[in-house]
């Protein structure tokens, strides 16, 4: 039996942290021991209470730790900021006989902290792409190769293009695999009847590389020749911010701010297309799961998800800084048959790739080999 020690970035569940439960499920069900590891400074405990269902409270450690990023220094300051959980780790570790240690997110070096000080099998679960909008900076080049290449570690890839991009920005060859991440399981199938208005739809964290702004402004242009369209963002973490943002449309009802919703897949049958327009992404779940539910998804170029979708075909990839292509887009999807026919092709392809059972065997694989 295994014995696997999880350590989280975050207390939130968001794309990373599901895909971390999605791992410690896969493993409890193959009859491995895991414990969780969760940052006790973090205000968030979606997480916490989720793993309380699955693995119970005594399988949960919460410690003083903190992410890398933002410059080298600041780094190297939360080395010496996670020193008092590397300590307790590492005699919890020797006490528990732990045999892998799991980490998720690449700003997360507790793990490599961990592994580096016991010598402990480290899988290093990278969902970032090497980008100063994630917090990378290239100072730290040096200190992400002696985290890898001084101790027994894989990394984790979500795409090929994210591991080329690493191992040319660190210039080492990187032990690793290369592993999509899994789909929620039910999404609801799209509503083949168009709506009233043509819906467009947006869904993720309102921050600055998923390049918010653009879509909105796109839309706005669009919206003049095509009155009949309404634009919805979701991902509003309250009804204050909600009511804030919506203020600033008080002109234009036809763009709707709706809270953050746990229920995608009821959200995917009100739209008719789902756009995602981000400075810069690694595999977007969003965009994969609206294309399994069937909604047509104009989506950036920036993401490694072209190494599974052919524009044109089953989605469309737009560069991010091209509002005017946008625009277009947007017209040509007004034809719902064409629309119809790029929903339905790209829902094919998601599910013929299996996912799931791909991510099931391969996480299987990389933590349990001997």
């Amino acid at each position: 039996m295994k014995k696997i020690l999880c350590i989280s970035h975050s207390c939130g569940l968001h794309g990373a942290e599901q895909v971390l439960i999605a791992a410690i499920n896969i493993l409890i069900e193959a009859g491995c021991k895991v414990w969780v590891v969760l940052p006790s400074i973090a205000q968030e405990n979606e997480l916490k209470n989720e793993l309380i269902n699955i693995i119970g409270k005594e399988h949960i450690l919460l410690l003083p730790y903190r992410s890398a990023g933002k410059s080298l220094v600041r780094t190297k300051l939360v080395e010496l900021y996670n020193i008092y959980a590397v300590l307790f780790l590492r005699n919890f570790i020797r006490t528990n006989s732990i045999d892998v240690i799991y980490s998720n997110t690449s700003v997360n070096i507790l793990g490599a902290q961990l592994a580096r000080l016991t010598k402990t099998k480290h899988i290093w679960h990278f969902h970032e792409p090497v980008s100063s909008l994630y917090g990378w900076k290239d100072s730290l080049k040096n200190l992400y190769r002696k985290f890898i290449n001084k101790q027994p570690c894989k990394i984790i890839f979500i795409s090929n293009k994210q591991q080329k991009d690493w191992e040319q920005t660190l210039a080492v060859h990187l032990p690793s695999a290369i592993i999509y991440n899994p789909v929620a399981p039910f999404i609801l199938p799209a509503n083949t009847n168009p709506h009233k208005c043509l819906r467009i739809g947006f869904a993720g964290h309102f921050e600055q590389r998923k390049n918010i702004s653009l879509l909105i402004n796109a839309f706005l242009k669009f919206h003049q020749s095509y009155h009949d369209s309404e634009l919805w963002l979701c991902g509003v973490k309250d009804e204050e911010e909600r009511q804030r943002l919506q203020s600033q449309y008080t002109d234009n009802s036809n763009i709707l701010f709706i809270i953050h919703t746990k229920d995608m897949g009821t959200f995917y049958r009100e739209l008719d297309i789902f756009a995602l327009p981000s400075f810069s992404e690694t595999m977007p779940l969003v965009s994969i799961e609206a294309m399994r539910a069937g909604v047509c998804v104009l989506q950036t170029t920036e993401s490694g998800l072209s190494e599974i979708y052919e524009n044109g075909k089953e989605c469309f990839f737009l560069s991010p800084t091209d509002e005017s292509a946008w625009v277009s887009a947007f017209k040509k999807c007004t034809d719902n048959t064409f629309r119809t026919t790029i929903a339905e092709n790209g829902r094919r392809k998601t599910q013929s790739n299996d996912f799931n059972g791909q991510f099931k065997q391969k996480i299987l694989n990389t933590i349990c080999e001997s």
